[in-house]
């Protein structure tokens, strides 16, 4: 019975620490740090299959949010915390995939992530001219993988229906692209024709209802919009590994909101094919 109280304290000190580990671990992944593993080819030969990143949430500040709301499959509001710089041209970042369900429907998907390089900015008007990225028609600007893009030059261009916008009349192709100008909170866009299939999925998700496409022009309850007021920041994503990847080019583009943080360091890598552990990959950062 004398034991009782000792084997008491020591149970709930032993309890105390499990608790407070279990906090400052959540803590970690929600303010500083998050872990994720790549199982794609898409950033190839940046970063392969079986890598596994430290995202850097500081970087761009993290995100809160009612997490039970977006389960329930809700629209939640997002805030960002002030980090320590803006996104850049050529960050590796994560983000919340923003079509899970179909490409007719941008909504956040809470448990998968995708991993890209930002290639250009809000404000910024992207061109691809013969498998090379331009943004703003300034070629002292170079952005992605450019030892890809120039294979690019090789593929057969042909008109290929899985890519943004997937409209007949404006035939992009992997090759030949936009120009597409990316949206900064505050533009406001006339609406023709070109602007309504464009911007179709994020006008709908920035008013959170569907929209009816017509006659060449979007209609909200019947209504013609001839004017579009942007609500949000949205980014361009590609895979370093183009000819392999599924990105901005062909669902679109990503909102702030969806973007976790800056991919910082290969912390661990195992080849998936061999089962063997690639110790040159450990450590290893991310540009």
């Amino acid at each position: 019975m004398r034991n009782y109280p000792k084997v008491t304290s020591k149970i709930i000190t032993l309890l105390s620490y499990c608790i407070i580990t279990f906090g400052l671990y959540v803590l970690i992944r929600i303010f500083i740090f998050d872990f994720h593993s790549v199982s794609s080819v898409s950033m190839s030969p940046t970063i392969f299959p079986g890598d596994h990143i430290i995202v850097n949430k500081l970087v761009y500040g993290a995100r809160l949010y009612n997490i039970f709301d977006i389960t329930d499959g809700e629209r939640t509001t997002i805030y960002r915390l002030k980090g320590f710089q803006k996104i850049k041209r050529n960050d590796i970042v994560v983000f919340n995939m923003p079509y899970p369900k179909t490409r007719e429907k941008m909504e956040m998907q809470l448990h998968k992530f995708l991993i890209k390089r930002c290639i250009a900015l809000p404000k910024d008007t992207l061109y691809i001219r013969n498998g090379v990225y331009h943004i703003n028609n300034d070629s002292t600007i170079r952005v992605g993988y450019l030892k890809i893009q120039d294979k690019l030059e090789k593929i057969r261009n042909t008109f290929n229906h899985k890519l943004f916008p997937k409209d007949s009349l404006i035939d992009w192709t992997i090759k030949d692209f936009g120009g597409l100008y990316i949206p900064q909170k505050g533009d406001v866009l006339k609406l023709n024709r070109t602007n309504a299939i464009l911007y179709k999925n994020i006008i709908e998700w920035e008013k959170n209802r569907p929209l009816i496409f017509e006659n060449n022009m979007l209609w909200e309850d019947k209504q013609p919009l001839s004017t579009h007021t942007f609500e949000h920041n949205y980014y361009f994503m590609v895979g370093d590994n183009a000819s392999e990847s599924s990105d901005s080019r062909h669902w679109g583009l990503v909102p702030e909101e969806f973007i976790t943080g800056k991919a910082w360091i290969i912390w661990k890598s195992k080849d998936l094919h061999r089962s063997q552990w690639r110790y040159s990959r450990f450590f290893k950062l991310l540009k």
